[in-house]
């Protein structure tokens, strides 16, 4: 993404047009223990999930949607609902939906 993003403005710019909005559409796998490092966006900790949504706003993302089904739920919806669930309780103090921004 750091190297992507750069070319696509720049892209964007010899063409005249506006860079179209970064809105990245990332997996949602919340764990009790924290994941090591070169794990897939939006895998972790909720404290590791954060710093991806701070990493995410730092790169321009306008918005990023947080998906709870992945491969391994498809079996057991009842699994991704439950992610879902866990992941809104507590970042209710860290996401400011109404003006779209990070705490």
């Amino acid at each position: 993404m750091h190297l992507g993003l750069p070319a696509l403005a720049d892209t964007a710019k010899r063409l005249g047009q506006p860079a179209p909005a970064l809105a990245p559409r990332i997996k949602l796998r919340l764990t009790c223990r924290p994941q090591p490092a070169g794990r897939v966006l939006g895998a972790g900790t909720l404290e590791q999930i954060h710093d991806h949504l701070v990493l995410l706003d730092r790169l321009g993302a306008e918005t990023v949607i947080l998906d709870p089904t992945f491969p391994a739920s498809g079996a057991h919806p009842e699994r991704a609902a439950a992610d879902l669930a866990a992941f809104e309780r507590p970042t209710e103090g860290v996401i400011d939906l109404e003006h779209g921004r990070l705490h």
